[in-house]
């Protein structure tokens, strides 16, 4: 593990914006799912729907919709849930395609370093070792340590 550590610090940028994406999208996520209750309110009594019987939560995001006229109140909580759907999925996408991008990184990096420690061998050990094993142990052992890199960073 501390091994996989070295590599995932040479690509800590890519590690960064993926985790930061991924936070924004968590975040995101909460706020849509947050902003149902208002919609639900919204449709069952569009003229109750800033009250003292309802959550924190519920009130702090009703508050930003309370100086839309009540017959344009539905219409603005839907769009502002769209739009935070559309954001969360940008950044789910792109966060996604740095996470892939650190894996195929971390596993050239580590394909790499087989590479040269390889070809300072002496002959003896590859007299000793089948080459087509030991290609086949490093891309298996590389491919765990692709998905291990995947499922730290999410």
């Amino acid at each position: 593990m501390k091994l996989l550590l070295v590599f995932v610090k040479e690509h800590k940028s890519l590690a960064a914006i993926g985790l930061v994406l991924g936070l924004i999208v968590a975040v995101l996520e909460a706020i849509t799912v947050a902003m149902m209750m208002p919609l639900i309110l919204t449709l069952s009594a569009p003229s109750n729907t800033s009250g003292s019987g309802y959550s924190q939560m519920t009130n702090t995001i009703m508050s930003f919709f309370e100086n839309i006229p009540e017959q344009h109140k539905f219409t603005a909580i839907v769009v502002a849930i769209l739009v935070l759907t559309v954001i969360k999925n940008l950044s789910l996408y792109f966060s996604n395609i740095s996470i892939n991008r650190l894996m195929l990184d971390v596993g050239i990096s580590i394909r790499r370093r087989c590479i040269e420690f390889f070809l300072s061998q002496k002959l003896y050990f590859y007299s000793k070792s089948r080459m087509g094993d030991l290609l086949s142990c490093v891309n298996e052992q590389v491919q765990r340590s692709e998905t291990l890199v995947a499922l730290m960073i999410t």
